[in-house]
């Protein structure tokens, strides 16, 4: 957290080459008494508090920016540096007013001074700066913010302000951009929503085991879904990390099934141990799936009476058959016995 000792701490560096810096080559390269310092020049002495006061504005306006929307210090360091990109302000106009306001003031301190080597002393951190801003600044920026940094370094010049203040409605190329909220009735059935809320109890200290068979029972007793796979992974018992995984009912791991029938969810929260990665894996009631074998049971009714009435003809035909030859028999048995008479 930002406080007033890291603000105090970020304004050394500017105090130092706006004020100190120019007041010692006042001193020892110009070997200039404080009595002769300010100008005779009335003209000079009036372009020089103007420009002054619009540098010390612009300055003091960068920190506040800073310190409220950026929630940080203008000081890259990593516990003080800003966390939120800032496009509020000056910074709608031109990329870098931090630096501008240090070189108005030392613009306007060459001309309230009539000095010669303050005037070069800011040429020279006009120079250094930039190059220093797109080798280094420039690619810290990119590395913390993405496309959205680029973007607004592709439409924001660096050190001459634009006539028209960037909007950030130009990333989307809408000219009026609307957000409409709905609430999610089946949320359960929503694996994203599940995976943030159980992200979210791991960030707020509850066991992971706890908290994912929590959102495992909350799924199924939903009776929306076949199947729920959850998984945890990271440093979550030791200093290794590892993965938990939970399944209930049937899900589909692969092949067509699984891309078209399984609602992925996938969120991450930030611990002492670590980042620790969730995944949630929610198979639809709803989806049929292509090997599923559908029984017709009143077509199957008809072919087993189908099947026993054959049964039962050929068992009367095969009796029928058995008794014509039994009755043959017995009339040739008799025959034989009435020609042995």
């Amino acid at each position: 957290m930002v406080n007033l000792k890291h603000v105090i701490f970020s304004l050394i560096l500017p105090i130092t080459l706006a004020i100190i810096v120019p007041f010692i080559l006042l001193a020892l390269v110009e070997q200039r008494s404080f009595m002769t310092l300010l100008t005779q020049n009335l003209i000079f002495l009036t372009i020089s508090l103007i420009i002054l006061g619009f540098g010390l504005l612009l300055f003091i306006d960068c920190n506040w920016l800073f310190y409220n929307v950026g929630e940080g210090t203008l000081t890259p360091l990593p516990k003080i540096e800003t966390k939120a990109m800032v496009i509020k302000g000056p910074y709608k106009y031109v990329r870098n007013p931090m630096i501008i306001s240090v070189i108005l003031v030392l613009l306007a301190e060459s001309f309230l001074f009539n000095s010669i080597s303050i005037l070069i002393y800011m040429g020279i951190f006009f120079l250094i700066n930039a190059i220093y801003m797109p080798l280094s600044e420039e690619k810290g920026m990119i590395a913390r913010f993405g496309d959205e940094y680029l973007h607004y370094k592709n439409n924001v010049r660096a050190w001459i302000p634009k006539f028209h203040p960037y909007s950030p409605r130009e990333v989307y190329d809408l000219e009026s951009p609307q957000i409409e909220v709905k609430q999610v009735n089946n949320s359960e059935f929503n694996a994203r929503i599940m995976a943030e809320r159980l992200a979210y109890s791991l960030e707020r200290g509850r066991h992971y085991k706890r908290a994912a068979y929590y959102i495992l029972r909350k799924v199924m007793e939903s009776g929306l879904v076949k199947g729920v796979e959850i998984i945890i992974s990271g440093k979550l018992d030791s200093p290794r990390a590892q993965k938990f995984i939970l399944r209930a009912g049937s899900i589909s791991k692969s092949g067509q099934a699984d891309q078209e029938g399984v609602n992925k969810g996938v969120a991450q929260c930030t611990l002492e141990e670590g980042t620790i990665g969730v995944i949630i894996r929610v198979m639809s009631l709803d989806y049929v799936k292509g090997d599923r074998v559908n029984i017709k049971h009143e077509a199957l009714k008809k072919a087993q009476m189908k099947q026993v009435k054959k049964k039962s003809k050929s068992k009367l035909k095969k009796r029928y058959k058995i008794k014509e030859k039994m009755e043959f028999m017995d009339d040739k048995s008799d025959e034989n016995t009435q020609g042995d008479e």
